[in-house]
């Protein structure tokens, strides 16, 4: 393996952001992570950015301003990635989000014009109260394919097992995850970028042999994946808008769509103390909607049966000097490791999928004494890969796909198009019919997606594809996944 400039660690949202941001400004940039990309705890495949006003109600203008910014940004670059969608109680009744105590009495009547002139032409339109919608693990792979176009080089299961830190370089030894034995790679590099995330303490203290101010926390989150059990004949499903259900206390769940059939919610805070934690937090949810549901008069009701998988993450939080358990710290934090003329080090604690440009144009810019590269304005404003999307919404751009291929299943484009925008040309290529696109394995998955699931984006075995690229794992059972495991196995080099 060639030296780099820069070796990335984790593969995450931060990192493989940070990776491309890198390579942008032509740094040699090498990428590297333990399992598979978008298998961290930033890679929901669909969770919500708030930008009701919470933010407004601390009083933090910068912070909301700021995740308006970069959202508004994504829309532009991913459209297929993020939907704004206004927040409704159980029966579609839209809600004002509202502040506490003193707060709400002062913004009362300043509060919406506030808003609005926050928002301004950033949200076109701006309801009343508004979530994003996003697909972080989509949106993880789309970084990774951006950070490659720039020359990045991408080294998914593989870990850092050995590091010597050396004047003004790192040595590194790095030893495949996968079954078949791969010989140990070696290499060096000017600059470590740490994005390993709640891993950052071990490979700190056991691999680097580095001690910082600051280090990650755990803390166990889960998202749960339910039937959707509204009426979907009344159009009572919040397939283009979010539900707030209110508990008892001022305690809300924020329930949204992973498709017409399945809703979520989470990731929440739960598994800390074990299983009976993740189920009493399960008992609560259904306990709200169906409250919610019995005081709007509807007369569905929600169940354990309901549910069909819960996806657990750990997610890593900043333990600093300057933080305490009372007051954490949110926002992600930049820790630089050079003493004298030794390798130098940058460590990334914490993740905000929605700011995760910001992170890494700052921690590239912050190591600019280093690397003597300046940012490109160019690459801020790049559209990903996929969103380049000439119709008006991703609507329009399915509806155009349909006609085009109209021989092939509505359900199946439709997915395609919110995975892949544009590339989803890429996927079927001339395939205007069933029968061309290869080896069905289910639920329309097709060999033809699958080839470029392992041809461009990683995938080495079957939980890549159902669980992380495309979701499907909620459809499929252990048979068929077993029977696209061997499938991959046997096709590997093909």
């Amino acid at each position: 393996m060639q030296d780099v400039d820069i070796t990335v660690i984790g593969g995450g949202i931060n990192g493989v952001s940070v990776a491309a941001e890198a390579a942008s400004r032509g740094l040699k940039t090498l990428l590297v992570h333990t399992g598979d990309i978008a298998s961290s705890a930033s890679a929901a495949p669909a969770t919500l950015a708030g930008t009701h006003l919470q933010h407004l109600s601390a009083l933090d203008y910068f912070q909301l301003n700021s995740m308006l910014d970069e959202l508004q940004r994504l829309r532009t670059q991913a459209p297929h990635l993020i939907e704004l969608l206004p927040v409704t109680n159980i029966a579609g009744e839209a809600i004002k989000e509202k502040g506490h105590s003193l707060v709400e009495k002062y913004f009362q009547g300043l509060r919406d014009k506030a808003f609005a002139s926050v928002c301004g032409d950033k949200l076109s339109p701006a309801p009343q109260s508004l979530a994003a919608r996003i697909k972080p693990s989509r949106l993880i792979l789309a970084k990774a394919q951006q950070a490659q176009k720039y020359g990045a080089e991408i080294l998914t299961y593989h870990k850092v097992i050995n590091a010597l830190r050396n004047e003004n370089s790192w040595q590194l030894e790095l030893e495949s995850q996968q079954e078949k034995s791969e010989p140990h790679k070696t290499l060096t590099s000017k600059l470590i970028i740490n994005c390993s995330g709640y891993w950052a303490n071990e490979l700190l203290e056991e691999v680097l042999k580095v001690k910082t101010r600051c280090h990650a926390t755990k803390e166990h989150r889960t998202q749960f994946f339910f039937k959707n059990p509204l009426p979907t004949a009344n159009n009572l499903y919040p397939q283009n808008f979010v539900l707030k259900l209110q508990g008892e206390s001022r305690h809300a769940y924020y329930v949204y769509a992973i498709d017409d059939q399945v809703l979520a919610f989470g990731p929440r805070k739960c598994d800390q103390q074990g299983y009976e934690e993740c189920i009493d937090l399960m008992q609560d949810f259904i306990d709200t909607w169906n409250n919610n549901a019995l005081k709007n008069g509807l007369e569905t009701r929600l169940t354990r049966d309901h549910f069909i998988h819960k996806r657990k993450a750990k997610l890593a939080l900043i333990a600093d000097p300057c933080s305490t358990n009372d007051s954490p710290m949110t926002a992600p934090l930049l820790d630089l490791d050079n003493p004298g003329k030794k390798g130098v080090l940058l460590n990334i604690f914490g993740v905000d999928p929605a700011l995760h440009r910001k992170v890494a144009q700052q921690a590239l810019d912050v190591l600019q004494p280093f690397t003597k590269k300046r940012r490109h304005a160019r690459f801020t404003d790049e559209i990903l890969p996929g969103g380049d999307i000439t119709q008006a919404s991703l609507a329009e751009f399915i509806e155009a796909l349909c006609d085009e291929f109209s021989q092939l299943p509505r359900a199946l484009l439709h997915r395609l198009a919110h995975n892949y925008g544009n590339l989803t040309y890429v996927v079927l290529g001339h395939c205007k019919s069933v029968n061309l696109l290869g080896k069905h394995f289910g639920h329309h998955l097709y060999e033809r997606e699958v080839r470029y699931l392992m041809d461009m984006e990683w995938a080495i075995n079957a939980d890549d594809i159902v669980w992380r690229r495309t979701l499907l794992g909620i459809e499929f059972n252990p048979a068929e996944i077993e029977a696209l495991n061997a499938w991959m196995q046997a096709n590997q080099s093909v």
